[in-house]
Order: C-alpha cells, then sequence, then structure tokens
C-alpha cells in the first residue's frame, strides 16, 4: 500500500494542506501516522474521503453534517432514509436561500431600472433607495 505525504494527498485532491490539517484535527479524516523521518501518512484511501467531503461541500452540507452523513456512510445497517431526510433539509434551506436571492434581485432590477444614468449622484434614486434601507 502506497501511502501519502500531506503535500501529495493535497495534490490529489486539490485541496490545501491547512484544510487536511484541519479535517485531521477535526476527525473528518483519520489521523495521519508518522514514518521514521516524522513525516506524516495517509493511507490512500483518505483521497476518497476528502473527495466525499468536497463534494458535499459543493451542495452545501456543512462540516457538521458532513461528519453525521460519514458516519451513516459507515454503519451498514443504517436505513437510506436517514440520508434521504439529510438531503431533504437541505433542500428546504436551498428552496428558502433562492426564495431570498429572488427577492434581492428583483429589488435590484426595480432600483436599476429606476436609474438615470444621467443625473447627477444627488438625485440617484438608487443611493437614496439604499440610504433608507440603511436607517
Amino acid at each position: 500500500m502506497v501511502y501519502l505525504k500531506r503535500g501529495e494527498l493535497a495534490k490529489a485532491t486539490d485541496t490545501g494542506i491547512e484544510t487536511i490539517r484541519y479535517y485531521e484535527s477535526t476527525g473528518l479524516i483519520h489521523k495521519a501516522e508518522r514514518n521514521d523521518k516524522g513525516y506524516r501518512l495517509f493511507p490512500p484511501d483518505t483521497v476518497k474521503a476528502i473527495r466525499f467531503i468536497r463534494s458535499c461541500q459543493d451542495l452545501g452540507f456543512t462540516l457538521k453534517e458532513i461528519t453525521l452523513l460519514q458516519n451513516l456512510k459507515i454503519e451498514p445497517d443504517q436505513q437510506c432514509g436517514q440520508v434521504k431526510e439529510s438531503v431533504d433539509i437541505k433542500i428546504n434551506e436551498l428552496d428558502k436561500k433562492i426564495r431570498a436571492l429572488t427577492m434581492m434581485r428583483k429589488a435590484l432590477v426595480t432600483m436599476s431600472d429606476m436609474c438615470i444614468p444621467e443625473a447627477s449622484n444627488r438625485s440617484c434614486h438608487f443611493l437614496e433607495l439604499l440610504e433608507e434601507v440603511i436607517s
């Protein structure tokens, strides 16, 4: 079995060394063993573990949620329904964010439509509206 040094692992997973260090310190990946020269060595399956973490993060899962998913993954007797529940919660969170972003976009389009590019900043409706929002 070929073990990887932290830098090699970082390169193989396109992940920063500090991130790998953090994953290790929080238990998201197994602690590395040290060789006789003191280098930390990670087993090859750590690449797969980090790719799993990164995929979950890309889908919006927090590290805490990823830890729960990892635990479900290693429990062969667990039912897929628990994973589905986590995914459904994430979908609901995303739907709320999409609604909020859609409202923000509509407000910005309305402000942009009110803008008269030739007007001076003293009479800029956009800046006036922003000032109202701030106060």
